[in-house]
């Protein structure tokens, strides 16, 4: 009796495992479609999937929408597909609201950051300016440096106020301007005192030379044609002395207009020049040469980046 239910049980627990391993699975799929067939190995990338044909097939874990594992009917798996679908879409809205929320958030905490770095840009620019100011009117006030040493010397020679202020470059380039247009002035000036005097010599030598008319006259008239050659040829000679003169004089007085307006703009040059010149004496920043600032710099929330600037001042 024993024997007979002990096989009796053996019995139905292989009947049983029959019908579980053979019973249908259904993997419902996000594109529309159902699988049908028993799962037969599963792992966070996917599972296997054996078919009614023997066939197996693997489905990516993205592509599945729910696995029901039992073998279900049209209608139930429409229910479960707009159930799992809802929840997926209430989840991707939930998703995107949090990431929106986080968005906004580290927005919110890089404008606090950035508004931070603002006030405290305008801070440091306010303190820069006001110690600026303070050195200006203390090197106005106890400074060594007057405006007059530099202008006196530019009025005295043109550029000279330049180098003294150690404005090499542009005292070099003014009184470059200033010697070459005078020393032409002058060269055009001998040339102007010769064109003038062989000017008036041709115009002297026609009025007591010109051509009389009696001289041209003959048996057959007066002969008109070699008279007006002979007065063209004079009148011409006279007028080309003249417009070499004129031509000359122009030229002188351009480059001495030249000389002037070089003088005059190197001198106002010089007294505005010269007021930066005496601030130097306590501004560091006014030195001429190589600069390099360095500092470190908000690059986002809780990043930070360093800066180097690296620039040459010039002095004009």
């Amino acid at each position: 009796m024993k024997q007979f239910l002990s096989n009796l049980a053996i019995l139905f627990l292989f009947l049983f495992l029959t019908i579980e391993i053979s019973a249908a699975n259904s993997i419902i799929l996000k594109s529309g479609k159902t699988i049908k067939g028993t799962v037969i190995n599963q792992n966070e990338k996917g599972l296997t999937v054996k078919l009614a044909d023997g066939s197996t097939q693997t489905i990516e874990k993205y592509k599945i929408l729910k696995v029901v594992y039992k073998d279900v009917s049209e209608e139930e798996e429409k229910k479960i597909r707009i159930a799992e679908e809802k929840k997926l879409s209430e989840k991707l809205t939930k998703d995107e609201e949090a990431r929106k929320k986080k968005e906004e958030e580290e927005a919110k905490k890089q404008a606090k950051i950035d508004e931070k770095n603002r006030l405290e840009s305008e801070k440091d620019s306010l303190a820069k300016k006001s110690k600026e100011e303070e050195l200006r009117e203390k090197a106005r006030r106890e400074g060594t440096r007057k405006v007059t040493d530099v202008l006196w010397r530019s009025a005295v020679l043109p550029g000279w106020g330049f180098f003294h202020a150690d404005r090499k470059v542009t005292g070099a380039v003014y009184s470059g301007l200033f010697t070459t247009s005078l020393l032409y002035a002058l060269a055009t000036r001998s040339k102007v005192n010769s064109a003038k005097s062989e000017y008036e010599d041709a115009s002297l030598y026609y009025q007591v030379a010109r051509p009389d008319p009696i001289n041209f006259l003959t048996a057959d008239g007066f002969n008109f044609g070699s008279y007006y050659l002979v007065d063209t040829y004079a009148t011409e000679y006279v007028k080309g002395k003249k417009n070499d003169f004129k031509g000359l004089s122009n030229r002188y007085n351009g480059a001495l207009g030249l000389a002037l307006i070089v003088y005059i703009t190197q001198l106002t040059h010089t007294y505005f020049m010269g007021q930066d010149w005496v601030e130097e004496e306590f501004l560091s920043n006014g030195k001429a040469g190589l600069n390099i600032d360095s500092k470190w710099e908000s690059a986002g929330i809780n990043s930070w980046e360093f800066r180097s600037d690296m620039g040459y001042t010039w002095k004009f």
